[in-house]
């Protein structure tokens, strides 16, 4: 499977921001006048296969910006390492290192989720109420070949004979909400499944990360992309893996564990 990742100048008010990537979704969302783009010759990157959920943060250096990439089927630090590279020739810095100090506050608002031409890797851009560095972000993932990502307001309704899945006293298919912390510090909400079949189903959401900064004692907590996948159908028709990846990391639970080995022990579904 092959990207293309864009190199372009996103032009906002004082800094350059630059971009990377491949497209694919639906949906629009609005652009500030501000920030203008100047489109460059695009690179074509190959990214390696990947087994398990991945994911990746870049941070805009010296600003309170982020860039999240997600991907159950690549593995997505070339996209971030990738996206460093590119901001550095265009004169923007980013960073796959998480900030030490204050920079990056905790109450980074969203201002695009994207999708690429693939299908199979997201992207969220957060940033402070300015917005300035996030929307040239996005606009330049935009000029790359990434498409705005929708997620449809009702959800198809797999059929019948495919797996379901368990967690605690809840059981069924498409979870809107999965709670893998008994302490809710790990809650996926807001749930959009992908795809829901005989051998797997692949769920986007987000959930709440500690940012520890400026420590994690003190730190607050900040949104999260976050992907989920099912897999191994058991002979009673139920998923018995889940894999969580967000925030640059990921893993994955086998049921046959329980809760002793973190196996989610709450779940719910809401209407879209």
């Amino acid at each position: 499977m092959r990207v293309a990742v864009g190199l372009m100048l996103c032009a906002a008010i004082t800094l350059a921001v630059s971009a990377c990537g491949g497209g694919g979704g639906g949906g629009t969302k609005t652009i500030v006048d501000e920030v203008t783009t100047v489109p460059q010759p695009s690179t074509t990157y190959s990214l390696p296969s990947s087994a398990t959920p991945t994911s990746c943060v870049a941070y805009a250096t010296g600003h309170a910006a982020e860039i999240q990439f997600v991907s159950a089927s690549f593995n997505v630090s070339t996209a971030c390492t990738t996206w460093v590279a590119d901001g550095a020739k265009q004169g923007s810095l980013w960073t796959t290192t998480q900030p030490s100090d204050a920079s990056l506050p905790d109450d980074l608002q969203q201002v695009c989720e994207l999708q690429s031409q693939s299908g199979d890797e997201y992207a969220l851009v957060l940033d402070d109420g300015e917005q300035t560095i996030g929307q040239g972000a996005c606009t330049g993932e935009l000029s790359a070949g990434w498409t705005d990502w929708s997620p449809p307001q009702t959800s198809v309704s797999p059929d019948g004979s495919t797996p379901a899945v368990r967690f605690g006293s809840w059981s069924g298919q498409e979870p809107t909400e999965i709670g893998f912390s008994a302490d809710g510090g790990n809650i996926v909400t807001g749930i959009i499944w992908t795809s829901w079949n005989a051998s797997s189903a692949l769920g986007i959401g987000t959930s709440d990360l500690q940012s520890c900064v400026p420590n994690c004692a003190a730190g607050g907590e900040i949104a999260q992309l976050t992907l989920i996948e099912l897999s191994n159908p058991d002979s009673s028709g139920m998923f018995a893996t889940v894999a969580e990846a967000r925030g640059g990391w990921d893993h994955s639970l086998n049921y046959g564990a329980g809760a002793e080995g973190g196996w989610p022990q709450e779940a719910s579904k809401s209407p879209y």
